[in-house]
């Protein structure tokens, strides 16, 4: 008599855009995702699922279900997938939402930037990727407390970049040691 009413553990949701943190394919049927309603979040898909194409990097639009225990793709349409050479740079930003964002916690701060740099990576040269990164790791809290890093990270990748490109990679270095530290105070006890 109750069929036709919705599982009360179990609710669908409209679609909404995310990004693909991480797959585990081929080993399992999910994918780590950046969701711009729910945030960081694993869902599980079919093996038959178009999401088995999906790569680091990749920008979707999808509509989820939520059960008590998990999120599983309900549709799925690939909106943009990475060129060769921008492969590198979107994987170490993923990367860093992999293992600094918390997970079910929207930043909408944060994926509204990674749409702005999807949206214009094409036009990014090497300072724009280190400034854009730079950025990134302001928004997570990994900045050392230098005003100078802090001032490159303000910048607009897009536009004119007025500082040398080996000063930026010394920049996004002291970041990545501040990742690497940050990572590694996890671990220990």
């Amino acid at each position: 008599m109750n069929d036709f009413l919705p599982d009360v553990n179990c609710f669908a949701t409209q679609g909404h855009f995310a990004f693909v943190i991480k797959t585990e394919i081929p080993y399992r049927c999910t994918v780590i995702l950046l969701h711009q309603k729910y945030g960081k979040i694993v869902c599980i898909f079919g093996k038959t699922d178009q999401a088995a194409v999906l790569t680091a990097g990749s920008f979707i639009w999808c509509s989820v279900v939520k059960t008590t225990t998990f999120y599983s793709l309900d549709t799925l349409e690939i909106q943009s997938q990475l060129a060769i050479k921008d492969l590198r740079f979107m994987h170490e930003i993923m990367r860093l939402c992999l293992y600094n964002l918390p997970k079910n916690i929207a930043v909408p701060e944060l994926f509204d930037f990674l749409r702005y740099v999807q949206g214009h990576i094409d036009q990014f040269d090497d300072k724009s990727k280190h400034v854009a990164l730079l950025r990134i790791f302001l928004m997570l809290d990994l900045v050392p407390d230098q005003p100078y890093i802090y001032q490159a990270a303000g910048l607009n990748p897009t536009g004119l970049i007025d500082i040398d490109l080996a000063v930026l990679q010394q920049y996004a270095q002291q970041c990545w040691s501040n990742f690497h530290r940050s990572k590694k105070q996890l671990i220990e006890p």
